[in-house]
């Protein structure tokens, strides 16, 4: 009779947990599916699901920012290309729709100058994913130790000379390499930046829904936060403006 029982039960729940769960990849399909046919709601619903499990891959993100855009939402579009770049930096598709989503912001925002040592870090930075740098860290440190063995190890002068100059170089790229890598991780776990998410966002002198108005951005708008206060963030933009807005009117990269 228990037994019996204990079948009738795993009948009834199997199926209803059949239905219930679903996987990353048959959520997945179904975004795809969703997006080839025009149903981008139900194509980003998909996707955050499957982001919200805590698969934040390539496809996921990617797709997320190709559905926000065509749905019409420019904002959560440039976010989500963002976050994929942030992630795989260089990738010429996400390079390609991010520039065409960012062709329709209303800011027009010129960068402040940079020195040219400045500006050639910073897309040396932007360049790479950490992992690749640490990999590259522990290239150079094993070619400086190489290097050191054979000066060290052998008596010729041409051999110490030039293994010295291999120490030298190459313990400068190490060095470089470090502090590249840390730069980097740092922007991975900061997320300093973040994307304007209403259609227009009053930017206020100080923190406080009283404080003066002083300027106006819009939705898609790359910004930096430099600070954070009460429920404000402090923001820069690219030319150097700066201000106050609400936390919930951004979000970050």
């Amino acid at each position: 009779m228990i037994r019996r029982l204990i079948l009738i039960v795993f009948a009834v729940l199997l199926p209803a947990s059949a239905l219930i769960a679903e996987t990353p990849a048959e959520s997945f399909g179904k975004g795809i599916a969703a997006y080839k046919a025009g149903d981008y709601p139900e194509a980003i619903r998909q996707f955050l699901a499957i982001e919200q499990e805590g698969y934040d891959s390539f496809a996921v993100t990617y797709n997320l920012g190709n559905s926000y855009y065509k749905n019409g939402n420019l904002g959560k579009a440039i976010l989500y290309y963002e976050r994929t770049l942030l992630h795989h930096p260089g990738n010429e598709d996400v390079v390609q729709n991010l520039n065409i989503a960012r062709a329709r912001i209303r800011d027009r925002v010129d960068p402040m100058p940079l020195l040219f040592f400045v500006r050639w870090w910073n897309d040396l930075q932007s360049s790479f994913r950490p992992e690749s740098i640490f990999y590259a860290s522990f290239l150079f440190l094993c070619i400086v130790a190489a290097a050191l063995f054979v000066f060290f190890g052998f008596q010729r002068l041409f051999l110490r000379r030039a293994a010295l100059s291999v120490v030298a170089v190459f313990g400068v790229l190490f060095v470089l390499s470090v502090v590249l890598y840390t730069a980097r991780l740092d922007d991975y776990r900061s997320h300093r930046f973040a994307v304007v998410m209403p259609s227009k966002v009053t930017v206020l002198s100080t923190p406080d829904a009283s404080a003066v108005e002083s300027f106006n951005i819009h939705e898609g708008l790359k910004v930096e936060i430099l600070d954070s206060e009460k429920e404000f963030y402090h923001i820069r933009l690219l030319d150097g403006k700066n201000g106050w807005v609400h936390r919930d009117v951004i979000e970050r990269i």
